[in-house]
């Protein structure tokens, strides 16, 4: 998150701080080649991604119609005027904050560095190592110079000077902090915390100044001009708490809370300007003072997904309409200008698909299969030797070819097509009848018997359950000739053994969200009746796709003994005949064959693909990647390619890439990459050497943009000159040298150098939010100190008796973190004024016990901002009615113990407030 900058500094950075922003932006695809028709060096650029799944920070400037845009490890400049991308920034990790950087450069951190890149050429011009994977950065400025705030590790605060990377302070920070800003007099940082605790810094020695708390977490926090109010902005467990609170700097009592839901807020002359999620724009006076709606009337602005507001830290909109298909920036307040983005490159995304299928020789690759995306996703039939799309599909899942290269199988979820791979025609169509055992189901598997003449067809749904099926269908006729098998379980896949007499069916139990398969199925083909049955007791189980000659199917499972259980797959490879381990526990997940069935390729770990011998097991090559491993790779029979996802939706990483992309089995180089674009006839191939070919529509998101500069230009000319359909055709059909087997090319292939498995460190500090181990330690303390402790079954502690005990500071310290005290009794302990500052931080607690304490009206105001107190016994104390009435922004009490000299009518402001107060002297 990144926030306010200090106002004296330009309007770049003005006091209109960033809040998190759900935006996505536009990725693109670059390869380097020379241009021998221009005679001069290009880049391609493929428009391929858009707005409309915006999600993540970005940042626009309105001068040059530039935006920001960045989806976790890619950050990518382009012109809002045009809707072209302009130029890609590498990243080292996830991005925290993305912002320009005065006129001429962009920074970007990530949790581990921030760096500065030239706008124009691209050159990394500075770069501030972190030194932690976890920081959280806040970019502002003191003294006109710019300073990075970041919290680093587990209770530290480091500030640098962002020029000279120079550091200027460390603090010990209490918690992780989300929030941070600079006072105008530079004397004071204000630093705001996830668990809603706000802390005031002396800038020169590190000391705490104030500590106080909001009602929610906090996401921003913003200094007035003058310096003696700040606020806090945060969105809490519960939606219907108030997210804005002004707060008094001296004593850190809150003065005002507005009960809105905003996006943003700010100081203005005489209130508080409010942006709500809509952009809507509201003006609070400080003298103005509400209640909180009742839970049910407060607003929650959930957004339609086909209509959403998104900010930049300059307070301009980015309003998506997918349904009207506009993509507007428009500047908040009435006189704000605004400016259609061209939505024919800038709005769509390529969508994500996985290889289905390849042909027997390798000359059709079936894509689709991937399920993300509320719309669905698009699939296609790929002509390799001509370079094009043959046929386009919607939501295709599971697809086959027989084994003459003359019909394609497809399927949707219910439906299943058999299509002729000459003209495209529908030859028959399969639907799940609605009156059958697995009428719940969906179609998981098809598979050609070898002389093409009918489908083995497998259903079932893996997270429902409600049974599952094996169907042998005629494609002749297209009836249903054969019923092998009813099943409680889903049938997540069936395939046919050796001479096509077994069938080998793996089930899942379904009803428990899983896709995991525990049990593997042989069943002969004659009689239907089932050989053997082998169960596994992990029901993480997968497997994979049996081998083309019908003798091995692989099973994956989890290494148990690893960090990351599923970054660490397991395979082993059975007999199909009868179901027995061959090779068991080598590294693998998405396993695929050669034409031969002799030789495997699977993924080991990520961004790691290694090549066995399936006889021996022996590892042939081991290399990096830019496939994903958590969708299906497919070696291209009797070739030299692997195919392949370039990106997973759910693990973003720096291939910028939602297209399928085939490999060079040895190098791991990345040949050519196939788009799909919403829309009619929209596709796009492109290879490693710059020759395109595709549709009229895909073609037109091919650009140019010469090297070292922000010049992008959609040329269709200059596009034309590239589109080489035989040449492309070359590209995707790589065949092995004459004679030739795939293992042993694999044994003659270099040795590469291997990135180190991602693993966590088993010492790693755990974070305050998420440590049930130091609630643990905590309630050990309590217990120690003669408390009596109550605990919930996540061991957060929710009641502590501490009456007549003695107590610490450093112990009541501890209360922070006990993760939601509800109860808390502190009658007689001692406490004095100055340790009601770690009582009063408690968001919790509901009824509070101090009386018999030598505490004052200055310990009240610690307790200002306890927003879940109902009950307070204060009585026995020298608190005042002065005092109590610092109380008067809590939105809960119900209830006052007070101390008998204190007289009730003295507290009438105080029920005035609270008309329902309950006040007891004692």
């Amino acid at each position: 998150m990144m926030l306010a900058v200090c106002s004296k500094f330009c309007n770049r950075f003005s006091v209109r701080a960033t809040v998190l922003l759900d935006a996505l932006f536009l990725l693109v695809m670059q390869g380097a080649f020379t241009n021998v028709f221009a005679g001069e060096t290009d880049e391609v650029w493929v428009q391929q991604w858009g707005l409309n799944s915006a999600t993540q920070p970005i940042d626009y400037d309105a001068g040059h119609s530039h935006l920001l845009a960045t989806h976790h490890k890619v950050v990518v400049l382009w012109d809002a005027k045009r809707g072209l991308a302009l130029r890609r920034f590498p990243s080292s990790g996830t991005v925290k904050t993305l912002r320009f950087y005065g006129d001429d450069a962009v920074l970007i951190q990530t949790g581990k560095a921030v760096s500065i890149f030239d706008k124009q050429s691209g050159k990394l011009l500075r770069e501030i190592q972190l030194g932690v994977s976890r920081a959280i950065p806040f970019l502002m400025f003191r003294d006109d110079e710019p300073v990075l705030v970041a919290s680093c590790g587990r209770e530290e605060i480091h500030v640098w000077n962002l020029e000279s990377g120079e550091t200027l302070q460390t603090f010990p920070a209490e918690g992780r902090v989300s929030a941070a800003t600079v006072a105008p007099d530079q004397q004071y940082l204000l630093t705001g915390s996830e668990d809603g605790v706000g802390i005031l810094w002396n800038l020169e020695d590190g000391t705490v100044h104030q500590r106080f708390r909001s009602p929610v977490g906090i996401s921003k926090v913003v200094f007035s001009p003058d310096g003696r109010k700040c606020l806090t902005i945060g969105s809490g467990e519960f939606w219907y708490t108030p997210r804005v609170v002004v707060w008094d700097v001296a004593t850190a009592v809150p003065l005002l809370t507005i009960p809105r839901t905003v996006r943003d807020a700010d100081f203005t002359e005489g209130g508080v300007r409010l942006i709500d999620p809509n952009g809507v724009e509201e003006l609070w006076a400080f003298d103005r003072h509400e209640q909180a709606p009742a839970k049910e009337e407060w607003e929650t602005f959930q957004q339609s997904p086909d209509d959403r507001v998104l900010f930049t830290p300059d307070q301009w909109l980015l309003r998506i309409n997918e349904e009207a298909r506009t993509v507007s920036l428009i500047e908040s307040g009435s006189t704000g200008q605004s400016l259609e983005v061209p939505t024919d490159t800038a709005f769509f995304d390529a969508d994500h698909h996985s290889p289905i299928a390849f042909s027997r020789t390798g000359r059709w690759l079936l894509s689709g299969g991937s399920t993300w995306g509320r719309r669905g996703n698009l699939g296609a039939l790929w002509d390799l030797e001509k370079g094009e799309m043959k046929l386009g599909f919607n939501n295709i899942f599971v697809g086959a070819f027989d084994s003459n290269e003359k019909q394609v199988a497809v399927s949707t979820r219910r439906e299943l097509k058999l299509l002729s791979l000459d003209t495209g025609d529908v030859l028959q169509t399969f639907r799940v009848q609605p009156d059958q055992p697995y009428s719940n189901g969906e179609i998981t598997s098809a598979q050609f018997t070898h002389d093409g003449k009918q489908l083995l067809i497998s259903l079932g749904d893996w997270y429902d359950g409600d049974g599952g099926g094996i169907l042998l269908w005629d494609c002749e006729s297209g009836e249903v000739i054969r019923n092998y098998s009813s099943s409680s379980k889903a049938v997540i896949s069936a395939g046919l053994g050796v001479d096509e007499k077994q069938i080998i069916a793996a089930l899942s139990p379904g009803n428990d969200g899983s896709a995991g398969v525990n049990e593997l199925r042989l069943i002969d083909v004659e009689s239907g009746e089932t050989l053997k049955s082998k169960t596994f007791p992990d029901w993480g189980i997968g497997v994979g796709q049996i081998d083309p000659t019908g003798r091995l199917i692989p099973v994956i499972t989890h290494d148990s003994e690893s960090i990351y259980r599923h970054r660490s797959p397991l395979a082993s490879l059975l007999q199909t005949g009868d179901l027995e381990p061959v090779h068991e526990d080598f590294r693998g997940q998405q396993i695929s064959w050669d034409f031969t069935g002799e030789t495997l390729a699977s993924h080991v770990q990520k961004g790691v693909l290694e090549f066995r011998a399936a006889s021996s097991g022996e590892t042939l090559l081991k290399r990096p990647t830019s496939l994903s491993a958590y969708n299906s790779t497919l070696l291209q029979p009797a070739g030299m390619l692997i195919a392949g996802s370039l990106r997973d939706p759910r693990r973003p990483g720096k291939v910028s890439s939602y297209a399928v992309g085939v490999e060079d089995v040895l190098t791991g180089e990345v040949q050519a990459e196939f788009y799909l674009f919403p829309g009619e006839d929209d596709w796009l191939i492109k290879t490693e050497s710059g020759v395109v070919n595709g549709s009229n529509a895909g073609l037109g998101r091919v650009t140019q943009r010469t090297i070292g500069t922000l010049q992008v230009e959609p040329d269709r000319k200059w596009t034309d000159k590239l589109v080489d359909a035989s040449a492309v055709g070359k590209v995707l059909t790589k065949p092995l040298p004459e004679g030739a087997t795939l293992s042993e090319e694999l044994q003659k292939a270099p040795k590469f150098e291997l990135p180190s498995e991602e693993l966590r460190r088993k010492d790693q500090e755990p974070w305050y939010d998420h440590s049930m181990q130091r609630r643990i330690e905590i309630a050990k303390k309590l217990e120690a100190a003669g408390a009596e402790v109550k605990v919930d079954i996540h061991k957060a502690i929710h009641y502590v008796h501490l009456e007549k005990k003695s107590v610490t500071s450093e112990l009541l310290n501890e209360l922070r973190w006990a993760g939601g005290i509800d109860r808390l009794y502190l009658a007689k302990t001692g406490i004095t004024d100055g340790q009601l500052d770690f009582v009063g931080l408690q968001n919790h607690v509901k009824r509070l016990s101090l009386w018999g304490n030598p505490i004052t009206d200055k310990g009240i105001v610690e307790l200002t901002s306890m927003w879940s107190l109902e009950v307070l016994d204060i009585h026995d104390t020298k608190v005042t009615a002065n005092g109590l009435m610092a109380l008067s922004e809590l939105p809960n009490l119900k209830m006052l113990i007070i101390p008998k000299q204190v007289n009730p009518d003295d507290l009438s402001p105080l029920r005035a407030k609270h008309p329902a107060l309950e006040i007891v002297p004692r």
